[in-house]
């Protein structure tokens, strides 16, 4: 859970109930309700003792919740819900699949809280359909949140007019930097920056 005590990994056939095919599926899951994640628990180069698999297989098959577009991550593909899909699966690779009308924060690696601060904020569009997403920040340490030191920003991505609308933030905490850089792209396209100073703003693609 978050620090909302909201659930994160939820199982698909609750929150789609509507599609039937997945009672059937036990090895999938959600992150929210627009993340769906596939691990890959079988083994694929070796069996006990080391013995190598003869006919190697790095394909898995996922399927779809019904109602919404689905996008692969790693290769911006687009497919349509309601289906299985094959799709290749090595052993570095975890297929992650993002709904449409999702908007889906994307930070960088660092190493502390401190240099997330100074880190830019990639956001992920999945166009398809309308859809709206609230950023939390807070200090990153100490229960400072506790008292309300927190900051909370809306997005909201217009599908017809091709619009992120970016609502001003709300809220404050100790250290909040002056500016957040971000880094705004629909999925498989490169990124638009935008310096955001916690007032009103939109980016049109």
């Amino acid at each position: 859970t978050n620090r909302k005590g909201i659930p994160m990994l939820r199982v698909p056939a609750l929150v789609y109930p509507g599609d039937g095919a997945l009672r059937q599926v036990s090895d999938q899951m959600l992150l929210g309700d627009t993340l769906l994640v596939k691990p890959v628990t079988r083994p694929m180069q070796y069996l006990p003792e080391s013995t190598p698999i003869a006919q190697t297989d790095d394909t898995e098959t996922v399927v779809l919740p019904a109602g919404f577009d689905w996008y692969e991550l790693s290769t911006g593909k687009r497919y349509t819900g309601g289906q299985t899909i094959t799709v290749h699966a090595p052993l570095d690779t975890v297929p992650l699949f993002v709904r449409a009308g999702a908007i889906l924060p994307w930070g960088a690696e660092v190493q502390s809280t401190d240099e997330l601060a100074q880190a830019p904020l990639e956001l992920i569009i999945c166009p398809g359909c309308d859809g709206s997403f609230t950023l939390y920040e807070d200090a990153g340490d100490g229960y400072a949140y506790e008292q309300g030191e927190a900051v909370t920003i809306s997005f909201h991505w217009n599908d017809a007019e091709r619009i992120l609308e970016i609502q001003p933030q709300q809220g404050s905490y100790s250290g909040m930097p002056a500016e957040k850089r971000l880094l705004v792209h629909l999925i498989g396209q490169e990124p638009v920056e935008v310096i955001y100073s916690g007032r009103e703003a939109s980016v049109r693609f």
